[in-house]
């Protein structure tokens, strides 16, 4: 093959390789994100894509400056050896990229299991307690307001004799998402088991809890479920406590809250007197 020749053969080559590096580091960012990286993988992530841009971003320079600057300077072999390497380069990172997607999305899948109601999809019981612990902790530390609730459906045994238990799947889902719209996005919500959920309200005193509690049992008793052309309500129990206890006293404080709001009748809010030093 005549010289000429093999100056644009070496020239497609670290082009493709350019376009290749490029592509790959867009991959890579799109890993980065969907993954939400962090710590060490955020760095080596981002340590590839820089490494990718440099790469391609170098050769497009070099097939730049072998066709067009110094057509007459002959290719060196250590040119080729060095198209071929940052080949090999763009390969293991694409492999690695793939790796590192695959890897994160098993490690999210994980993670959801482990924390999340797979019915409701909010907080499971030992996450919640896991997240209350780490606010109360704090609300002791800085002597600041926290709130906890217990929350349970009324009558909710009655909605799966009646209607059967995949109503009340959708009566649980219809209840998360009410009470999720009344909620900050700092507070803390739980399902406990069965029909009994937990609110944790970081910064909110007595009044500011009371307001919340009345606004979440009204946005319950005007929810509507369509199930087979009838349309299903259900009201909500509230109990709450405010104070500095550790979120296991506060959940029981909260819970015989709860008892006294059914004994009185359901659908209503009962709010605890009680004030710890312990939270």
């Amino acid at each position: 093959m005549p010289p000429a020749g093999l100056e644009y053969l070496y020239a497609s080559l670290i082009v493709a390789v350019a376009l290749a590096a490029f592509v790959v580091s867009v991959r890579l960012m799109v890993c980065t994100a969907r993954c939400r990286a962090r710590n060490g993988r955020l760095l080596m992530m981002l340590g590839g894509i820089a490494t990718l841009l440099a790469l391609g971003l170098a050769n497009l320079f070099d097939a730049f400056d072998n066709v067009v600057w110094h057509r007459e300077v002959p290719i060196i072999p250590s040119a080729w050896l060095s198209g071929i390497a940052g080949a090999v380069i763009v390969l293991w990172f694409e492999v690695f990229g793939r790796y590192a997607v695959e890897r994160a999305e098993f490690e999210r899948q994980l993670e959801i299991l482990a924390t999340t109601d797979p019915l409701t999809g909010i907080l499971n019981r030992r996450a919640c307690l896991e997240r209350g612990k780490a606010l109360t902790e704090s609300a002791k530390r800085y002597g600041h307001p926290m709130t906890v609730m217990m929350l349970d459906i009324d009558h909710f045994k009655r909605i799966n004799d009646r209607h059967g238990h995949d109503t009340g799947d959708e009566v649980l889902r219809l209840f998360v998402a009410v009470v999720a719209k009344c909620l900050r996005q700092v507070d803390v919500f739980g399902r406990m088991g069965g029909e009994e959920f937990a609110v944790l309200m970081p910064e909110t005193a007595q009044k500011g809890a009371q307001i919340a509690a009345e606004r979440i049992r009204q946005a319950v008793e005007k929810g509507k479920l369509n199930q087979g052309g009838q349309e299903l309500s259900v009201t909500v129990s509230v109990g709450a406590v405010v104070g500095t206890h550790s979120v296991d006293d506060a959940l029981k404080l909260a819970d015989e809250a709860l008892y006294r709001a059914k004994r009185e009748g359901r659908n209503r809010v009962v709010m605890t007197e009680a004030q710890g030093e312990n939270i």
